[in-house]
C-alpha cells in the first residue's frame, strides 16, 4: 500500500485540547462488528478476529513527545491502564469526531503491520505507536486495520492496544495570522442537579455493582440498571465531552445532540474503566442552547445500563455553561475531588484522562481556597473558643444551694419526744414542774428505775 503525504500539522491554538480514548471507550468500534474496509484497505485484510478487553498489560510502549500544542509525553497510558487485544487480523473504527491528529499507543509482537486510513487524508501505511497522524479539523472516519502475517502463532502473541490521544478544537480555529480563540470550560459533576434523570440513582448506594473511586469526579456516579432511561443535560457551548464508566453489567445507549439522530453505542466492556469518554462532539452553535440526552436500551444478553460522571463543555468566554432551572447558564464550582489529568489507571479500575493544550483554564469559581481565607478561619475560630469560655467563666457557673440545717430551736428540741430516748414521763402540778413552755407542762423522771 502506498504512502499517502500526511496533511501539515495543525498550528499551536488556544482552542486546542488533546483527549485520551481509553480502549473501552464507546467512541471505538472494534471488529468483527465494523462495515466492510473502505477503499485503500489491503485485499486480504477480512477484520474477522475479535478483540477482547483485559486488565492492565505487562507491555509498555516507549513515551515520546506528542503532536502540536500538546507536550504531555505520550504512551504514559501504556501499561498503567486497562487495554484491547487481538490476535489475528482485526480492526477498529473512530467515525464522525471532528480532530486534528490521532495518535494510537499499542505494542505489536513481530508478524503484526498496521496501517490507517482516514476518509480526508486517504491511506497511511506501516503507522508506529505513539505515531501522530495530522488531521485538517472536521469530521473524520479513522479505521486503524491490524494483519497478522502467521495466523497460527498470532494468537499466541496478541496485538495490544493502550488508547489513543484525539487532538481537537473545542472551538472554530482563528483564521490565518489571527490570535485564537480565548475558550474557557464548565463541568457539571453528574450529582450537581443540572443533568435531569429518569430512573436513575447515585452509585453504590442502592447496589453494590460499581461504586465511585477516588478519581471520579466530585466523588460521585449516577448509574441505571434499567432500559429506556434517561438523562438529559441542557448547555451553551461549542464542544460537549461526557464521561462515565464502562463494565461488563452495562449495555447499549444512545446519545441524541439537539435534533440529530440518535447514534447507538455500548458501555458494556470485559473490564472495569472509570473516566471513560462515552461521548464527543465539537463544532457546535456557539450562540444556541444546545440539548444532550442519553437513553438506555434493552439487552438482549442481559447487560443493560450506564453510568454518568461529568458532564464538560467549552466555549467563548461569557457564552459557555450549563442550563439551570430558573433558565439561566450557570457555571459550576470546580469540585474539590479532581480525576488525574492523565492516565489509565489499575487493572479493573482504569482512568482515561483530558490534556488540555494552550491556555484552557478551568471554569471561575470554587476551587481550592485562599492562604488569606485559611488565616481568617483559624482567627475566628480561636476568637469564638475564647468568648465561650469568658462567658462560661462569668455566667455559667452553675449556683452553689447551701444545704438545709437540721438544727431545731431548744424548745422544739425540749418537746421532741419521739426523738429520745423511751423514759417514763410525769405529768404533774404546776408546783412541780420543771419546764415550762407554751402549751405544755411536762417533768422528766430521769431517775434509773
Amino acid at each position: 500500500m502506498a504512502a499517502a503525504t500526511a496533511a501539515p500539522a495543525a498550528p499551536p491554538s488556544t482552542s486546542g485540547l488533546d483527549i485520551y480514548l481509553p480502549p473501552s471507550s464507546p467512541l471505538f468500534v472494534y471488529s468483527p462488528n465494523i462495515p466492510p474496509p473502505p477503499a485503500g484497505a489491503s485485499a486480504d485484510a477480512n477484520f474477522t478476529s475479535a478483540w477482547k478487553g483485559i486488565g492492565a498489560s505487562t507491555g509498555a510502549a516507549p513515551a515520546q513527545s506528542g503532536g502540536w500544542g500538546d507536550t504531555t509525553p505520550k504512551g504514559s497510558e501504556a501499561g498503567a491502564g486497562n487495554v484491547k487485544q487481538t490476535g489475528g487480523n482485526a480492526a477498529f473504527v473512530l467515525n464522525g469526531v471532528h480532530l486534528t491528529s490521532f495518535t494510537p499507543i499499542f505494542d505489536a509482537p513481530q508478524g503484526y503491520s498496521t496501517s490507517l486510513l482516514s476518509s480526508t487524508n486517504g491511506p497511511a501505511a506501516a503507522w508506529t505507536t505513539n505515531q501522530t497522524f495530522p488531521q485538517p479539523f472536521g469530521p473524520s472516519s479513522l479505521l486503524f486495520a491490524v494483519t497478522c502475517a502467521d495466523p497460527a502463532a498470532c494468537p499466541s502473541a496478541p496485538f495490544i492496544f493502550h488508547g489513543a490521544h484525539i487532538g481537537t478544537e473545542v472551538a472554530p480555529p482563528a483564521a490565518s495570522g489571527a490570535a485564537g480563540s480565548a475558550v474557557k470550560n464548565a463541568v457539571a459533576d453528574d450529582a450537581s442537579g443540572l443533568v435531569k434523570y429518569t430512573g436513575w440513582s447515585p452509585a453504590g448506594k442502592d447496589n453494590n455493582v460499581i461504586a465511585p473511586g477516588s478519581g471520579d469526579y466530585g466523588g460521585t456516579l449516577s448509574m441505571t440498571a434499567t432500559a429506556n432511561a434517561s438523562a438529559i443535560v441542557k448547555f451553551r457551548g461549542t464542544a460537549v465531552l461526557l464521561r462515565g464508566v464502562t463494565a461488563p453489567p452495562l449495555g447499549m445507549f444512545t446519545i441524541a445532540l439537539d435534533s440529530a439522530t440518535p447514534q447507538a453505542y455500548t458501555a458494556r466492556d470485559e473490564v472495569t474503566t472509570h473516566d471513560v469518554a462515552l461521548f464527543f462532539a465539537s463544532a457546535l452553535d456557539g450562540t444556541a442552547v444546545h440539548q444532550l440526552a442519553l437513553t438506555t436500551l434493552p439487552g438482549g444478553d442481559g447487560s443493560t445500563g450506564a453510568v454518568i460522571d461529568r458532564v464538560e463543555v467549552w466555549g467563548a468566554e461569557g457564552a459557555v455553561g450549563f442550563l439551570g432551572d430558573d433558565g439561566n447558564i450557570v457555571i459550576p464550582p470546580v469540585s474539590p475531588i479532581v480525576p488525574p489529568s492523565t492516565g489509565g489507571g489499575g487493572s479493573g479500575g482504569g482512568n482515561g484522562g483530558t490534556n488540555p493544550g494552550g491556555t484552557l483554564t478551568g471554569a471561575t469559581g470554587g476551587g481550592a481556597p485562599s492562604a488569606g481565607a485559611v488565616v481568617g478561619i483559624i482567627i475566628g475560630v480561636l476568637a469564638a473558643l475564647i468568648l465561650m469560655y469568658y462567658f462560661f467563666r462569668k455566667y455559667g457557673r452553675p449556683a452553689v444551694v447551701k444545704p438545709k440545717s437540721n438544727e431545731v430551736n431548744k424548745w422544739d428540741a425540749a418537746n421532741n419526744l419521739q426523738a429520745m430516748k423511751q423514759e417514763a414521763v410525769l405529768v404533774t402540778t404546776v408546783a412541780e414542774q420543771r419546764y415550762v413552755y407554751p402549751g405544755m407542762i411536762a417533768y422528766s423522771d430521769l431517775k434509773a428505775k
